[in-house]
């Protein structure tokens, strides 16, 4: 019902064009659902070579030459070393070197 107040006071303020109304139809609307859950639909697998640390992420070239960061690396990687990586393309990252892939689980080539 708050939700309602602030609308009907939003409008007639100057919060207007500040985002108000958009804040409160939020409130009207519902939260947003969003799943941390990952399904088989959204679960990618890489294999390329690990190149060592980046500015602020792991590098990684893919087989098809792409070079991109990763985070959450499972414990140490040899430089030069061949992998298979499963995981998912975040929406948004701290790294600053090209596309980013969340890795969910390691595969090494010598195992």
């Amino acid at each position: 019902m708050w939700a309602v107040v602030a609308f009907m006071t939003g409008v007639n303020t100057r919060w207007f064009y500040g985002g108000t109304v958009f804040a409160a139809l939020f409130f009207l609307t519902g939260s947003i659902a969003m799943s941390t859950d990952k399904t088989a639909d959204s679960i990618f697998e890489i294999t390329g070579s690990y190149f060592g640390p980046g500015v602020e992420c792991p590098q990684f070239q893919m087989d098809s030459g792409e070079m991109i960061s990763l985070v959450n690396m499972p414990g140490e990687i040899e430089a030069g070393a061949t992998v298979t990586l499963q995981g998912d393309w975040p929406m948004f990252s701290k790294c600053m070197q090209g596309r980013t892939f969340r890795v969910l689980s390691l595969k090494s080539e010598q195992e």
